[in-house]
């Protein structure tokens, strides 16, 4: 295993930065997420640009603009940390989806209890992918 870091980076890709704030809010308040540095890109360039200097351990992003989904998953190849892809096509959830995955396709949350289990879940994937032993507790 891996030497345990202090803190999971998740790198966040939205256009939104009100909703980015949001979510830095949501991880800020509650306890069990302390140990987690959001970082955010307006798009997938700049997340791009960003990727080799802050080495995300997480990468969560929305799958509505199929073209910038396209270029994120062609840019980062084989070895790239986890992808959270949020989205509304509810065809995904039909396949069985476990930590394991590289990707993983999640349903868009607006509320704050779900936000709390996007970022739980993407806390966890990234420890998993650090060689951590994940201490989240997914509900």
């Amino acid at each position: 295993m891996k030497e345990a870091k202090n803190t999971t980076k998740i790198l966040i890709i939205d256009n939104d930065q009100t909703s980015f704030q949001v979510q830095e809010c949501v991880a800020k308040a509650l306890g069990t997420l302390k140990n987690i540095e959001l970082i955010h890109a307006a798009d997938v360039t700049e997340a791009l640009s960003m990727i080799d200097k802050q080495i995300p351990d997480a990468i969560l992003c929305s799958d509505e603009d199929h073209g910038e989904k396209s270029l994120l998953l062609d840019a980062v190849g084989r070895s790239h940390p986890p992808i959270l892809f949020q989205t509304a096509d509810k065809n995904h959830f039909k396949k069985k989806q476990s930590l394991e995955q590289d990707i993983m396709y999640v349903p868009q949350y607006e509320t704050l209890e779900g936000i709390h289990q996007l970022l739980t879940l993407a806390a966890a994937m990234g420890e998993k992918h650090m060689g951590i032993r994940t201490t989240r507790a997914i509900h």
